[in-house]
């Protein structure tokens, strides 16, 4: 097993992602021959030759992946990378009315990064399919942090029933490996 990440994956459940209006996203083979594929070029295309709109490029690509890719830094270097594996899902935030890169860093300039406290995802114990860590050290360390926490997922809790339910959900790389 390849380890990616760092080791750390949170999985949420299928009721979580939808009640969050997240999509899967759409993974397309980098090949000419690739109907998708040549979908999502000539959208770039249509965009460089000024008949695109910037927000539908945006939105289009949001949700698209490759397939496989080489050369990624860090845990990849030069070895392939099947993204499939991932089964990514995403929520895009998008305004209509940033239709450039200059109207994002104008934005930005004004709000401060006020957005990932506005646009934050919060979940509940019960949304937790399965917490994977690293090793033991980690898992104990987790499990420390959840027995001490004061909120889960962005809310307030003292209930030692959510608490103990994450602690139930944690494995680490180490006993995937053994076991599966």
């Amino acid at each position: 097993m390849k380890v990616t990440y760092g080791g750390f994956a949170i999985g949420m459940n299928r009721s979580w992602e939808n009640r969050n209006n997240l999509s899967p996203i759409s993974y397309f083979q980098k090949n000419r021959d690739n109907h998708f594929f040549k979908y999502i070029c000539n959208i770039f295309t249509s965009y460089n030759n000024g008949n695109g709109d910037a927000s539908d490029l945006r939105k289009i690509l949001g949700y698209v992946k490759p397939l496989s890719k080489f050369k990624e830094k860090g845990y990849a270097v030069n070895r392939r990378k099947d993204n499939y594996i991932e089964k990514e899902w995403r929520k895009i935030y998008l305004k209509n009315w940033m239709s450039s890169q200059q109207d994002m860093d104008n934005y930005d300039k004004v709000h401060h990064n006020k957005l990932f406290t506005i646009l934050n995802l919060k979940f509940h114990a019960k949304d937790v399919s399965f917490i994977i860590v690293p090793d033991d050290a980690t898992k104990t360390n987790i499990i420390n942090s959840i027995q001490s926490a004061t909120d889960i997922g962005g809310y307030k809790t003292s209930n030692i029933n959510d608490k103990l339910n994450l602690i139930s959900k944690i494995i680490t790389i180490e006993e995937i490996q053994k076991n599966f």
